[in-house]
């Protein structure tokens, strides 16, 4: 059965897990405190739209189901009732999910549910709120036969080698590692690919930078960390991860332990994830997902709230207001935001990582290395450039914003009481 060290953070409020359970009824459990509240979140005004993370709990203990189960595990008994196992390793009735949360195309699959806290947003936008997750039950035995299908081959070793040799020089080191939205391992539906293949392509490169850059990322010093974040995790994830080095945490942990000698991983998450893993210190490489034509070879810094810095969210304007567009404060913050970008931009090297595995979890990522010493100021070319795609970005924003207006209001002046 899996255990875990002192140090061990997953859940919000004091998760304990169960270990073996004897035959006089008792249990062996081990606590799992909530994040160090040591590092504050970086200038973040928090909205908290959720109560507690877990419903109270009835005072009257339930006849435990069969097999092993984690505190916070919430399963179905009677007739649509719920029950979930408490920090007192006893079972008691419980709320559980709502219908929307638990019934759902392929629910049939889900053996156990838990309630997780969930941040969502960046910056300004940051809200806090919580929902319910469904799992199956996966021994660890049957998790390392899956995962050593998705372990990379000489060949897919190769290509990683190749890459990081071209992008080695003059290049910030890493040593630590921040993992984001890796998604659960214990699923209901499928086998987790992704989750499997971009886990097996990071504990490879993480090997290849230890031998290519004299580093040991795999025997990181003890004040260092390695640590994966995702609000879908449970116990049994935490357990596996920990084999490979990797602490599991709770937001914002996660966030707060990116220095400058950080890799990021964050394959395909929400845009949000990105903008706030470059809010603090610009890690020192970091591997995303690009989408062409649209995101390919940027790293974005806080794209959204910029937007609504300088704009004021345009679809909440009227006809005659683009004069706004030009007031000289929104102009500055609109060019300053521009120039961190491109500075952000000269900042990093990106190349394409090349096709690897055996399935589609690496598909059209990047990786962006830091450079140990950037030009402070750009040469006249890239100045002239750099004016020029600010000014055509400032023209294309406001003919959206201004069209986008136009169409509101035209929207808004019909009648739709027709169905």
């Amino acid at each position: 059965m899996t255990t875990f060290s002192d140090n061990k953070r997953f859940n919000g409020t004091d998760i304990r897990v169960v270990t073996d359970r004897h035959e006089d009824n008792t249990s062996k459990t081990h606590d799992m405190n909530s994040p160090s509240t040591s590092r504050e979140s970086k200038d973040m005004d928090i909205k908290v739209v959720r109560d507690s993370p877990t419903t109270p709990l009835t005072d009257t203990p339930i006849s435990p189901p069969a097999g092993h189960w984690d505190i916070g595990d919430t399963i179905r008994y009677g007739d649509k009732k719920w029950m979930m196992l408490g920090k007192d390793n006893e079972w008691h009735e419980h709320d559980g999910p709502d219908e929307y949360s638990s019934e759902y195309l392929g629910s049939e699959k889900v053996e156990f549910f838990r309630e997780q806290e969930d941040w969502i947003g960046s910056g300004e936008e940051l809200i806090v709120a919580a929902g319910w997750s469904g799992y199956r039950r996966l021994e660890e035995s049957a998790l390392d036969a899956m995962f050593e299908k998705y372990k990379l081959g000489s060949e897919d070793e190769a290509k990683l080698r190749r890459l990081v040799k071209s992008m080695m020089k003059g290049k910030v080191k890493p040593t630590n590692v921040a993992c984001f939205g890796l998604g659960s391992l214990h699923r209901p539906y499928n086998e987790p690919k992704r989750s499997f293949e971009q886990f097996a392509a990071l504990l490879k490169l993480m090997e290849i930078l230890g031998t290519e850059m004299l580093i040991i990322l795999a025997k990181i010093s003890p004040s260092a960390r390695n640590v994966m974040q995702d609000p879908e995790f449970c116990p049994a994830d935490a357990g596996f991860f920990a084999k490979y080095g990797f602490e599991t945490v709770l937001d914002p942990e996660g966030f707060n332990s990116i220095n400058e000698e950080t890799l990021v991983v964050e394959i395909g998450g929400y845009e949000y994830l990105e903008d706030r893993a470059m809010e603090g210190h610009w890690p020192a490489a970091f591997i995303k997902m690009g989408i062409p034509f649209s995101s390919r070879g940027h790293i974005l810094e806080r794209k959204g709230e910029s937007s609504n810095r300088v704009w004021n969210q345009p679809n909440g304007r009227k006809r005659g207001s683009l004069k706004s567009f030009f007031e000289k404060e929104k102009v500055k913050i609109w060019w300053e935001y521009k120039m961190r970008r491109a500075f952000m931009k000269r900042s990093y090297s990106c190349k394409d990582i090349p096709k690897i595995g055996i399935s589609y979890g690496m598909m059209a990522t990047q990786l962006f290395w830091r450079k140990a010493a950037v030009r402070e100021r750009c040469d006249c070319i890239e100045i002239a450039g750099g004016v020029a795609r600010g000014a055509l970005q400032f023209l294309t924003d406001m003919a959206y914003a201004a069209w986008f207006i136009r169409q509101r209001s035209e929207f808004t002046g019909e009648d739709d009481d027709d169905v």
